[in-house]
């Protein structure tokens, strides 16, 4: 396998060729999240805000490193026949793979950009699959300029609007905190969808492709690469849905 990676603008890297069959992946997602309640790992739930749902989300716990060698060891595949899980190997197999690309992907990163890590780091626990639902938008409150009241809801082409995961999906009074994000993705099939950096003014966007893994800094102030805030939106995807797992470097504090 020849793993790849490149940078796209400075401290944000794109990966590739880690995963060998990204067809399989994209089917087996689907699967999982249209057969939620058959899954023996992953459990589905709503991902939203607030106010709106942006679409499904999967989450699988660290419990399931224990059929991990059932997965891997050829030797004990009647195991697996007898405790009647062949038809979950898939479910393993793509819980592993988003482990070791999480892993990989940041250790790298780290050795590229001479990270100084804190005292304290550990990679997020278990695998998440986050799935975009299609033609989802954000609404943008227009304000009667006079009154200052709402008039009327303009759509944003935006499915997330701007943020740094460290403050926009933890609270940063919390002990645990993100210090750098590798999203993986997992199909491109659809319209739309890109990653939308904002950098101290500077603005550019970039549609990962099926496979690929986009590292960047999550916007701690533990590691803000020359002094520079990185904020990121998300457009919206339209025709299809859009699947990625969301993985980060966390440090206590």
């Amino acid at each position: 396998m020849n793993i790849d990676s490149y940078e796209i603008y400075p401290y944000v890297r794109v990966y590739t060729n880690l995963i060998e069959d990204h067809h399989n992946f994209y089917n087996t997602l689907q699967d999982l999240i249209i057969n939620s309640d058959k899954n023996i790992s992953f459990v589905k739930s709503d991902w939203s805000n607030l106010t709106q749902k942006f679409g499904d989300y999967l989450f699988a716990n660290e419990g399931l490193t224990f059929y991990e060698p059932f997965v891997i060891d050829s030797f004990i595949q009647n195991f697996i026949i007898r405790n009647n899980i062949q038809e979950h190997i898939k479910e393993f197999q793509l819980f592993k793979k988003v482990q070791q690309i999480k892993k990989f992907t940041i250790e790298d990163y780290i050795k590229i950009y001479n990270v100084n890590l804190p005292e304290k780091t550990n990679f997020s626990h278990g695998v998440n699959i986050a799935k975009y639902d299609p033609d989802f938008v954000i609404f943008k409150p227009n304000l009667d300029p006079k009154h200052k009241k709402i008039y009327s809801m303009d759509k944003w082409n935006y499915s997330m609007l701007f943020h740094t995961d460290y403050t926009g999906s933890h609270d940063n009074k919390r002990e645990e905190q993100f210090l750098i994000t590798s999203n993986i993705y997992f199909n491109d099939d659809y319209e739309g969808g890109s990653i939308i950096f904002y950098v101290e003014g500077d603005k550019f966007s970039y549609k990962p492709k099926a496979g690929e893994t986009l590292v960047f800094p999550s916007g701690s102030p533990f590691f803000s690469p020359e002094g520079k805030k990185y904020l990121h939106s998300v457009e919206t995807n339209y025709s299809k849905e859009k699947f990625l797992s969301r993985n980060y470097l966390m440090y206590t504090v």
